[in-house]
């Protein structure tokens, strides 16, 4: 009886054994081909062990280090199951591509991955990883579920398509132009980086999300184009916005939005000419800042038929280079539905800074100490007194959050004896204020 007891536990460990080692290789080929460097051309047999050279979908390619690195060398659709360059470097010379239907294709050292020529496909089925510090020439995605790429990567073409979802982490650049398709979605994860070199187009259908602590960065003088039927959305949270904005501090990017943005705790910064420029319709416009508005430009530009919500609250237009003649909205040419823009601030905000015709952007409940009020009150200047009411515009004191103090050149320069509370203070050309 004690011999069978020993024994019926056998069964048991083998079958954990077995499931084990197949969570272990989950969604890779069920054979491991370790490269042994013979010599370089991936497509010669005696340069894996075993020898043969993996090239069917339940076969796997470990790259280790030897005499040789690896080259891709193959012309035409090449099977495989996952890639895993576990030290040395993998480079092609040859188009591919190199579909890849497991799990992931994997270069973890720096520099592991330098492939300048060979198109990467993920084609899987189920959620697929592109784990590569490095760079790829060509990064093509079908995979209708999803694909994340992470770590350090630079690609110099990446191709979207099919109606799965592609997620960035780590820092991605890629050189070439994006276009984000038909039913697909593009999603920069917490913590992650998309550095556009060239244009990005959100089409007809397709949607990109900036996360929370995840940053878009445009290049110099690229667009950022969200067409007709695309979407943009901006999901920040308090204290750790979704940002936009250019590569370099001292650069500029166009953003046309001719689809739907919607935006709650967001950072757009360094907009061109016309800013975020609004042809499509905006469904949520909240907690936002506009940074790095250039001279005579705008934070936002409303076209003739965009759509506006109601009310857009706490967003802030600052000047952050100290230019001459920044504005934050520019509305010459809208005039549908009206706005409220409530709880506003920053050092170009306010009806002083917008170009509204049409009177369809209203200010409300500017905050103290962070916004511009709703009324200027220029400086005449005939005493030095501050607080004489004559000395004001509107033979009134500026003395609240609700209105602005404008120095200009006068008689006599104004001198402050006591406290004042204002939105913003405003010392132009030839004006000199005293306390």
């Amino acid at each position: 009886m004690g011999f069978v007891k020993k024994f019926s536990l056998c069964p048991v460990l083998i079958l954990f054994a077995f499931l084990w080692a197949e969570n272990i290789f989950a969604g890779c080929g069920v054979t491991n081909i370790t490269w042994n460097g013979a010599a370089t051309g991936w497509n010669t047999a005696a340069n894996w062990t075993p020898a043969n050279v993996p090239n069917v979908a339940t076969e796997n390619a470990i790259i280790v280090t030897t005499a040789n690195n690896p080259v891709f060398d193959i012309v035409g659709a090449t099977p495989i199951g996952c890639v895993d360059v576990q030290s040395g470097t993998l480079t092609g010379t040859a188009a591919g591509p190199l579909n890849v239907s497991g799990d992931y294709f994997r270069a973890l050292t720096p520099g592991s991955a330098t492939i300048a020529t060979t198109t990467v496909t993920m084609l899987g089925t189920a959620a697929q990883t592109v784990d590569v510090n490095g760079s790829l020439a060509t990064l093509s995605i079908t995979n209708t579920t999803n694909v994340t790429i992470k770590n350090t990567t630079t690609i110099a073409t990446l191709t979207l398509a099919g109606a799965g979802t592609t997620y960035i982490e780590g820092n991605i650049t890629v050189t070439g132009a994006i276009t984000v398709p038909n039913t697909h979605k593009l999603v920069i994860k917490t913590g992650g980086a998309l550095i556009s070199t060239s244009n990005l187009t959100v089409a007809n259908g397709g949607t990109l999300t900036v996360q929370q602590g995840a940053e878009l960065r445009m290049l110099s003088g690229r667009t950022l184009n969200i067409a007709a039927g695309g979407a943009l959305n901006l999901t920040g949270a308090a204290g750790v916005p979704a940002k936009i904005t250019s590569a370099t501090q001292t650069t500029f990017f166009a953003f046309t939005m001719a689809g739907n943005i919607t935006a709650d705790y967001f950072i757009i910064q360094r907009a061109s000419g016309a800013g975020l420029n609004v042809t499509g319709t905006i469904t949520q416009l909240d907690h936002g800042e506009f940074h790095g508005i250039p001279n005579a430009a705008y934070g936002m530009t409303l076209g003739a038929a965009a759509v506006i919500p109601a009310a857009m609250n706490t967003l802030k237009f600052y000047n952050d280079d100290n230019v001459a003649a920044p504005k934050n909205i520019n509305a010459t040419n809208y005039n549908l539905a009206g706005t409220t823009i409530s709880n506003y601030s920053g050092s170009v905000s306010g009806p002083t800074y917008e170009v509204d015709p049409n009177g369809k952007i209203a200010w409300s409940s500017p905050v103290n100490g962070g916004g511009c009020g709703v009324t200027n009150r220029t400086w005449g200047g005939t005493t030095v007194t501050w607080e004489t009411a004559a000395n004001w515009s509107g033979a009134d004191i500026p003395n609240s959050a609700d209105e602005n103090a404008v120095v200009v050149a006068a008689a006599a320069n104004p001198n402050i004896s006591s406290t004042q509370v204002v939105g913003c203070v405003d010392v132009q050309a030839g004006g000199v204020l005293q306390g």
